[in-house]
């Protein structure tokens, strides 16, 4: 048993954090995204641009790493100095330089590129086609 603010015993208890989205102060009130609503977060300067999967973009005081350490790992990735992706929301790659993501197109930078890859689960090599000459047979 631990003491509480009073003096007096209370048993120990774990943190309790809700973390299924980010507060973002809109004007006087800091309002609740979804992570699962967040597309991506492009920096800009000592600011970032967070858009959101509603067309929505918030501009927020903050620098991109600050923001990075407040975003779970676990759905959010560096994929260029500039910008933070939602894994969840990647839908498709083009070569191995560029994302889309909410049909916008993200630079991958060379040293993100491994991991990023790595995360998702990609079959290679399946686009041959069969000609009508072997469908026949």
């Amino acid at each position: 048993m631990e003491k509480n603010a009073r003096g007096g015993s209370a048993p120990v208890r774990p943190t309790r954090r809700i973390n299924n989205g980010l507060f973002i102060l809109n004007g006087e009130c800091r309002q609740r995204y979804l992570y699962v609503d967040i597309l991506l977060v492009e920096a800009s300067r000592s600011y970032c641009h967070v858009y959101l999967k509603d067309g929505t973009r918030l501009t927020v005081t903050s620098p991109l790493l600050a923001l990075e350490r407040k975003l779970p790992w676990q759905f959010f990735a560096r994929v260029h100095q500039s910008y933070l992706v939602n894994l969840l929301h990647v839908d498709a790659f083009f070569g191995t330089s560029v994302v889309r993501v909410g049909g916008k197109l993200i630079p991958v930078s060379k040293p993100y590129r491994k991991e990023l890859t790595e995360v998702f689960n990609i079959l290679e090599d399946t686009s041959k086609r069969l000609d009508k000459k072997e469908d026949k047979e």
